[in-house]
């Protein structure tokens, strides 16, 4: 088999072949006798149709059929041939047989990028100074109050007010009879949150204790439920109980509820928390710098097609984000359309970083073994309520077990570029506030294992 490899642009290479016409026409042969055991022709008994006949009828399928399954065979000996190791799925240019008999294909692949590997010790990484001021404290404090605000009757005796909290019972009539969906009892609501019917909404204020109330209402021409789309229903609503949310008192009685033993100790507890977070984040960007150096000192292109592949993989994740927090999947999906091109340097600057630790990885003989593996397991099982079972036949059926297990390589590896850096404190580029939820890599490894 003759093989040429051409050179394109970037990382692209085109390897060109060609099979023998004699190999070609054995494989054909053998095709055509497969095809004249069942073809159905009318006036010929299986078997007994002229070969003339069935090269019309079948040919452009037979020649078709034969090029993919020579192009399956004969591809891996052309890698071989041509010694080019592909780094991402072929693109089949072309695949055909030619008047001579013979089977030409070219086929695009990408390779690995060629790196010298440079300085990777002794490098700077940047870490940002930090300070946790009484106002983010004071933040958290407020955070902690919220959760343990109650709701609970209102003591005097007046009329429901916009902000107030209802409990009700409802029955929803259409056309006279009640719809289905359209009944509860002892229903909880905030009048003036919209998480009701508007309209219903702002029929209970004025209501008091006791009171029975019919409230018209119109249903959008767009809600979900198509039956009821559009509809004017009325709504035959009790109230029950008029109640007000109760935040409590920053004391040592908030403190004993939120699991401490004085308000002091809360706070200081509170303090260590934002503590432990920024210095997380400070490490973090340490660990950022560092790699920028490390780019600048070992520069490279990364392939294009692996840079599309890793976008995908970032928003894909960033969707099941979106939906996890509420949503709706098909604005989830439009949103995260729209950030594509704004995350394309990202995936550059991933799919450089990866190379670039691997070829470190292999210079310091850096491996991860399955005890190594298991134990990961077992920290997301024990992160998202599962078994280890669980969780390794989760990565094993997505066959993620190799990706896990360069992950923690990369991991590893920047430890070890860290072990041997330079950190400087330096003033933060932003000021920084206390932040809701800290996010790192086991919050997706978390995600996913909820999801299974």
């Amino acid at each position: 088999m003759e093989v040429n490899v051409t050179t394109l642009e970037g990382l692209k290479r085109r390897i060109s072949g060609r099979i023998e016409a004699e190999q070609v026409t054995q494989r054909t042969e053998k095709a055509l006798r497969q095809v004249a055991k069942s073809a159905q022709i009318r006036g010929f008994r299986p078997g007994k149709a002229p070969k003339a006949m069935l090269e019309r009828r079948f040919g452009s399928q037979i020649k078709a059929d034969v090029a993919a399954e020579l192009l399956e065979e004969y591809f891996p000996l052309a890698l071989e041939q041509s010694k080019v190791e592909p780094i991402s799925p072929p693109e089949v240019e072309r695949a055909e047989i030619e008047d001579d008999g013979s089977m030409a294909f070219d086929i695009v692949v990408e390779v690995a990028p060629k790196l010298n590997l440079g300085e990777y010790k002794g490098l700077t990484a940047k870490r940002p100074k930090f300070e946790i001021s009484d106002e983010e404290v004071e933040q958290r404090v407020a955070q902690v109050r919220e959760q343990h605000a109650t709701i609970e009757p209102l003591e005097e005796e007046r009329p429901l007010a916009d902000g107030d909290w209802a409990q009700i019972d409802f029955k929803g009539m259409l056309d006279g009879e009640p719809f289905e969906g359209g009944t509860a009892e002892n229903y909880r609501l905030q009048v003036g949150a919209k998480r009701m019917i508007e309209d219903l909404e702002q029929g209970l204020i004025g209501m008091v204790k006791d009171e029975q109330r019919e409230i018209p209402v119109k249903f959008p021409d767009n809600y979900g439920n198509a039956e009821l789309a559009g509809k004017n229903p009325v709504f035959e609503v009790k109230l029950r109980e008029i109640m007000q949310r109760i935040v409590p008192e920053a004391d040592d009685e908030l403190a004993k509820d939120a699991g401490e033993e004085s308000f002091a100790a809360l706070c200081d507890k509170l303090r260590d928390e934002i503590e432990q977070t920024k210095a997380k984040q400070a490490d973090n960007a340490a660990q950022e710098s560092l790699l920028d150096e490390l780019l600048t000192q070992n520069p490279l292109e990364a392939p294009a097609r692996l840079v599309e592949r890793r976008l995908d993989a970032m928003q894909e994740q960033l969707k099941r984000n979106l939906v996890r927090q509420g949503l709706p999947e098909d604005q989830a999906a439009g949103l995260v359309d729209s950030t594509r091109e704004s995350g394309r340097e990202r995936a550059q600057r991933e799919v450089k970083v990866g190379f670039i630790l691997s070829d470190v990885a292999k210079a310091e003989k850096i491996e991860i073994s399955d005890e190594e593996i298991e134990a990961k397991y077992a920290e997301i099982a024990q992160s998202a309520n599962n078994s280890v079972e669980q969780v390794a036949a989760m990565f094993q059926k997505q066959g993620q077990v190799e990706a896990l297990r360069s992950q923690l390589a990369d991991e590893k590896t920047i430890e070890l570029l860290m072990s041997h850096a330079t950190i400087v404190d330096v003033e933060p580029e932003q000021p920084q506030t206390d932040p809701q939820q800290e996010e790192n890599e086991s919050e997706n490894n978390q995600a996913e294992a909820d999801e299974d």
